[in-house]
């Protein structure tokens, strides 16, 4: 099974590694040179990885938009499996006295590695610089033009973050034409 991930952030690089381990062949799309871009700036170049450790009943009443669905998502992988994954593989996490938690380090680096070595370890293929320009869906396929190329995925994961304009989600227009 061929799984393409459109967006090379965080989101993006966390569903890739997981997919991946699961022994399906994987690739992460990033339309900017650049990976985990805001990764390297969150919280001031240390990267707020997660909040202190709370129960999923409370940590789910800071979103009240989102608290039926988040508390569904957080039992499937809650604060304590943050810490644990990062610290598992060699990043060591501290609390604040605001609840904010960062790697020890300091540096987003530390953060931006772990990700990195993980996709690199699950076989995860990284390509750059491949602007998704339109999705189309033919017999259960998934069909992207990407960089003036079609690429063929039986799966799709779109992980693009946030964008300052609608033109961020262009190929999802397209993909209705």
């Amino acid at each position: 099974m061929k799984i393409i991930i459109v967006g090379g952030g965080a989101a993006g690089f966390f569903a890739a590694i997981h997919a991946a381990s699961k022994g399906r062949e994987v690739f992460i799309l990033e339309k900017s040179p650049k990976l985990l871009s805001k990764v390297k700036i969150s919280g001031g170049g240390r990267c707020n990885v997660t909040h202190r450790l709370m129960p999923n009943s409370q940590l789910v009443k800071n979103y009240p938009r989102g608290e039926k669905f988040l508390k569904k998502a957080f039992t499937h992988f809650s604060i304590p499996d943050t810490w644990t994954w990062f610290e598992s593989r060699g990043v060591k996490l501290k609390t604040e006295s605001d609840g904010r938690v960062f790697p020890q380090s300091d540096s987003s680096q530390s953060i931006i590695d772990a990700l990195m070595k993980a996709s690199e370890d699950a076989g995860v293929k990284i390509k750059t610089r491949q602007a998704v320009e339109s999705i189309k869906e033919e017999n259960g396929k998934y069909i992207l033009s990407v960089s003036g190329s079609e690429i063929t995925a039986d799966k799709l994961i779109i992980a693009s973050g946030g964008s300052p304009s609608s033109s961020g989600y262009s190929f999802f227009i397209k993909a209705k034409s």
